[in-house]
């Protein structure tokens, strides 16, 4: 008999989300009862349900698989910043045929994630581009400060509500404390988001691969359409970036420390504002060409990026929602965060 592969344990375990019809299996005590499938993965389905007192919320629902390392509830109960999604509540549940664990994760629901934005709303205007942007940086660079890195940022993991114009990260499965002299896997981040030092088989990176995966979403969201390196795979990813940001020089396979050559032919550079489909602002296009770089350490900083004068609009009060309200980004202390939390509650239904 064949020992069962690490591809056949996952679509066994996609089969018993699938027989289970999405139903979550909750002791009564917790109060929860499901509403509906929201998505699911390999390893786990999110979910919307409704507490005893009417409030409806999300749930994460995770197989922790002894295989891999789960890093996700310790860095959860870490965070604590307004343009981060909160965990207000978990629990484990052992379930199945084959009796496996499973870690629910409770936070706030939103209306949308970037990706379900761009397909019902379209692209944003400049102005609420940039509170988005503006928030996503924020974000990122209070994850950096407290040394953790996200790992998988992508339309998909950001949450917005276009009433409130607030933004808030999600989903740190992949996210990781990098400890110097410590390697991490290459073969992380989503294929379109992955910064060039990935792609190019660097286990010694930073927190720098996050920044790249940010410019891609701000990019997504000018071009509106489509992702802007675009590849089947990796080697594709590399053709793509470089058709953009021109080949790699010499001292940039060496900042990026990977483990193989760029052995493409010499490609130059092209004006970036082009590329996204002939966008005309000039600030956000020189900060977006600040972290559209090979060398990380040339690359900007999530919190440098906030102090770009691209923001000062969004600072200023300026952006006007699509409902006409006037959007003021979130402080940034712990006493508003439970404002932060009031806000993310319109968006129940």
């Amino acid at each position: 008999m064949k020992p069962k592969t690490s591809k056949n344990r996952e679509k066994n375990d996609y089969n018993y989300l699938k027989q289970t019809d999405g139903l979550l299996l909750l002791d009564k005590a917790c109060g929860f009862s499901l509403v509906r499938h929201i998505g699911r993965g390999t390893f786990g389905a999110v979910f919307e349900v409704q507490d005893s007192t009417g409030h409806h919320l999300s749930i994460k629902k995770v197989l922790q698989d002894p295989r891999f390392k789960n890093r996700e509830l310790e860095i959860c109960q870490k965070l604590d910043h307004p343009n981060i999604l909160p965990l207000l509540h978990y629990f484990f549940t052992k379930e199945g045929i084959r009796p496996e664990i499973y870690l629910h994760l409770v936070t706030p629901l939103f209306p949308m994630d970037l990706s379900m934005y761009l397909k019902l709303i379209g692209p944003p205007s400049n102005y609420i581009l940039k509170a988005f942007a503006f928030q996503l940086f924020c974000a990122v660079s209070y994850v950096h400060s407290i040394n953790v890195c996200h790992r998988d940022l992508k339309p998909k993991n950001v949450l917005v509500d276009p009433g409130s114009g607030l933004l808030q990260v999600c989903d740190f499965g992949s996210a990781k404390s990098l400890v110097p002299n410590e390697p991490s896997v290459s073969y992380i981040a989503t294929r379109n988001y992955r910064a060039p030092e990935l792609l190019y088989g660097s286990t010694s990176y930073g927190t720098s691969i996050d920044v790249w995966a940010a410019a891609c979403i701000i990019a997504e969201l000018i071009i509106g359409k489509r992702a802007l390196f675009l590849g089947e795979n990796n080697d594709g990813m590399i053709q793509s970036v470089a058709q953009i940001i021109g080949s790699p020089k010499p001292e940039d396979i060496k900042a990026m420390k990977g483990n193989k050559p760029y052995t493409g032919p010499y490609i130059p550079p092209v004006k970036l504002s082009v590329v996204l489909d002939n966008y005309n602002d000039d600030q956000m296009v020189d900060l977006l060409s600040r972290l559209f770089v090979y060398s990380p350490l040339k690359r900007m900083t999530a919190y440098e990026c906030t102090l770009h004068p691209c923001f000062d609009c969004v600072k200023r009060g300026e952006v006007i929602l699509h409902n006409g309200k006037r959007f003021f980004p979130p402080a940034d202390t712990k006493t508003n965060f439970g404002r932060i939390k009031t806000l993310a509650s319109t968006c129940y239904i």
